[in-house]
């Protein structure tokens, strides 16, 4: 009798093709075998959907429009039961042993809501988009927060020499590829009139993961780096088109606000004059070379007051 999974891996996609035959094969190749795979297809405009068709153990969900990475995400965990998730890019490589080992340090840390393993950069090999390669370059061992409350990766661009082997905890674990506790989960969940919401849907995409490490840590839960647990990130950003290059800076720069207006960090660092200096400099590079990410101000002002009502 087969087991019943004990994790969903949690795939949205978007113009995936280049890079899902090595996720793919990379979730094949995982010691943990207790897994359920479902993507959903945010409208690719490329092969995509044929190649999940062909993978018998995807559950795979098609979305006529673009639902972004929390929407998407959101879909696929009211629709998976299990114990554990796993949110995975789809330009995520793990190692074998990457989801056994999150597994096993969320086991032995009973307060941790959530776990990542240590990321490092993916790059194309000489022969083009056929054969990756690893580097030698952290791109991710969690997210920590700054002075002026603004995230970064933890040990980003730093050898990998300097990577934890070990268990230790983060500030919050990065959506690339992030195990949650289902049970932590629905308990900072947004649960209104609406369907259910993990991620908030305001993000679209870009530090919806912050968003929810805020809360987790908020509702009292630990996040934890499993450094012996490798990954490899090509860190890819929507750059289609000029339009598209646009919306990933509005999106980027009107989500940081959002969390200033959510978590009370605004008042506090107002009235520093290094931030002050730091924002107006922002402002100013905007409005020289950039001007179309001032829109971004629009939404910023029409959202503070929903932003605010959904602290948790």
């Amino acid at each position: 009798m087969t087991p019943s999974p004990r994790v969903t891996v949690s795939l949205v996609i978007y113009n995936g093709e280049k890079f899902l035959p090595s996720c793919l094969a990379a979730l094949s190749a995982q010691t943990e075998h207790n897994l359920e795979i479902i993507a959903l297809d945010n409208a690719s405009t490329d092969r995509s959907v044929d190649i999940l068709k062909k993978d018998p153990r995807i559950t795979l969900i098609k979305s006529a429009i673009n639902l972004g990475f929390a929407a998407g995400h959101n879909t696929i965990l009211r629709k998976a039961k299990t114990p554990l998730c796993l949110i995975l890019n789809q330009d995520i490589i793990l190692e074998p042993e990457y989801i056994a080992r999150l597994i096993k340090a969320l086991e032995n840390t009973p307060n941790a809501a959530s776990a990542t393993g240590c990321l490092l950069r993916a790059q194309w090999g000489d022969k083009g988009l056929t054969k990756w390669e690893k580097s030698s370059i952290i791109d991710s061992c969690g997210i920590r927060i700054g002075i002026w409350g603004e995230p970064s990766d933890y040990l980003q661009g730093f050898p990998v020499q300097k990577a934890p082997n070990n268990k230790q905890n983060v500030w919050g674990a990065s959506g690339a590829a992030a195990l949650y506790k289902r049970e932590c989960l629905e308990k900072v969940a947004y649960k209104g009139k609406g369907a259910t919401e993990y991620f908030d849907e305001q993000f679209f995409m870009y530090k919806e993961d912050v968003d929810l490490a805020f809360r987790l840590k908020k509702a009292g839960y630990d996040a934890i780096l499993e450094g012996s647990a490798r990954a490899y990130h090509f860190r890819t950003r929507a750059k289609d088109s000029p339009r598209s290059n646009t919306l990933v800076n509005v999106w980027s720069y009107r989500n940081q606000w959002f969390i200033y207006y959510k978590y009370g960090i605004l008042r506090y660092i107002l009235f520093r004059p290094l931030f002050l200096v730091r924002e107006v400099a922002k402002l100013g590079y905007m409005l020289l070379f950039e001007r179309s990410t001032l829109a971004a101000w629009k939404e910023i002002v029409r959202y503070a007051k929903k932003a605010k009502k959904r602290q948790y």
